[in-house]
């Protein structure tokens, strides 16, 4: 092993803390997911319609899901929120995305 490959490797430890946060974050994600899956499955079979306000909060926690896994598997080195700013529509349409 040459001394590239070992500060390459000493350089990844910082990102551990937040490799574990985020994981931690990744599963209450997940688990709000559930809620949301659930509670919009009970209002269209009841009403013949899903709520807006959870349709948008699905829809940007998708992304930040996204976010999240980009980080984790090393796809980004940008820290998905609380680092920066949550995926919203209006931030979506303002970059063109």
């Amino acid at each position: 092993m040459n001394e590239r490959q070992i500060k390459t490797k000493k350089s990844e430890w910082p990102r551990l803390p937040y490799m574990i946060l985020f994981a931690i974050l990744f599963n209450i994600s997940e688990f709000v997911i559930y809620v949301i899956m659930m509670i919009q499955f009970l209002l269209k079979l009841m009403t013949g319609q899903g709520n807006d306000r959870l349709f948008i909060l699905g829809r940007n926690l998708a992304r930040y899901i996204s976010q999240l896994v980009e980080f984790l598997t090393f796809v980004s080195d940008e820290k998905p929120y609380p680092f920066s700013s949550w995926p919203d529509d209006e931030e979506i349409h303002r970059n063109g995305v």
